[in-house]
């Protein structure tokens, strides 16, 4: 039998924002845990949607080497 190693269900989405660059929001199970404006492209608020589902899912926190 196959067992899910992740039970929780993660999400992304990634907007223009109205003001300036691009909005992230992140869902867990359908719901909206996090949300963050600001980004300047796509690929940036991408990066950080990675980084928070591994930081909150496995307490896994990137280093930075500083």
């Amino acid at each position: 039998m196959r067992l899910p190693i992740i039970k929780s269900t993660w999400e992304y989405e990634i907007k223009k924002a109205e003001a300036y660059g691009f909005e992230l929001r992140v869902f867990q199970n359908n719901m909206l845990v996090y949300r963050q404006g600001g980004f300047g492209s796509e690929s940036i608020a991408e990066i950080e949607a990675r980084d928070y589902c591994l930081l909150n899912e496995f307490d896994i926190d990137r280093d930075f080497g500083g």
